[in-house]
């Protein structure tokens, strides 16, 4: 499942939600989930940066994901770390 959408007020599209079931991780699904949409805002070109985040907090304890893994994962498809803490945050251009 991915979602995304377009904000005018920051300029930028915003990567809301991805996720994969675990029995279904390191098979591709997200990373082609994640190709699909920048390909899609790309089409759309609305802006120019797509932004995301992800917060530990919000993990669920008997699904849990390593936040180092997700910058890993996100630095392989293009987006560049711009903060990280308890959230980290990333953006690429397009």
């Amino acid at each position: 499942f991915i979602s995304w959408d377009s904000y005018e007020d920051e300029d930028c599209y915003l990567i809301a939600h991805l996720w994969v079931a675990p029995e279904e991780r390191r098979q591709g699904k997200g990373r082609a989930m994640v190709r699909d949409a920048i390909k899609e805002m790309k089409a759309e070109r609305k802006h120019d940066t797509i932004k995301l985040s992800a917060d530990s907090s919000l993990e669920d304890p008997d699904d849990p994901i390593d936040l180092a893994d997700l910058v890993d994962f996100y630095e392989s498809e293009g987006f560049e770390l711009e903060y990280a803490g308890d959230v980290v945050i990333m953006s690429m251009s397009i």
